[in-house]
């Protein structure tokens, strides 16, 4: 089992932001959601635009690029069962961000139609691209719980998601 290098608690990266600027026109502010409460239920950023309504994103950061996939969670804790991002019936977020830090790579995800693939595609993901672990330890190395994932290509992703909005940022640091 390894992990996976999806941040939990990540620091703000400008170039993020750089990045929801260019595809969201009109966006005014991206405000960072410090409410773990808000955080749990799905909701990182909040954007708000001059004429139409704000929108929620999830923020899922990784570190490194594996094998050009984006890996969806399934169980956030294995042993408890506690559904993953994409396993619960209900999220608040508009979108989510898959953000690939060494790359500098962001793929915008409309949640709901991730949501929609993955209750259609669930099963044959599993089967096919099969069933990675993570984990989560303390700061003294003890493991704590191990998540769940499903490492699926992102071309299989772009198939069934009618191209995921991506961009990669070269200018900006973290």
């Amino acid at each position: 089992m390894g992990n996976f290098d999806i941040e939990k608690d990540q620091p703000v990266l400008p170039w993020v932001n750089q990045f929801y600027y260019s595809v969201f026109p009109g966006l005014r502010q991206c405000y960072t959601v410090l409410d773990k409460e808000k955080q749990i239920l799905g909701i990182d950023k909040i954007l708000r635009f001059k004429v139409m309504p704000s929108i929620t994103i999830d923020e899922k950061i990784r570190y490194k690029f594996y094998k050009g996939d984006i890996l969806l969670e399934e169980y956030s804790n294995w042993e408890r069962q506690t559904p993953g991002w994409l396993m619960k019936d209900h999220a608040l977020c508009d979108y989510i961000s898959y953000i690939v830090r060494t790359e500098k790579l962001v793929y915008l995800l409309d949640y709901r139609k991730l949501k929609f693939n993955w209750d259609k595609n669930y099963e044959k993901w599993l089967n096919k691209y099969k069933r990675k672990f993570g984990k989560t330890t303390d700061r003294y190395g003890n493991v704590l719980y191990h998540t769940s994932n499903i490492p699926v290509p992102i071309k299989e992703l772009e198939i069934a998601h009618s191209n995921p909005r991506n961009i990669s940022i070269s200018a900006g640091s973290d």
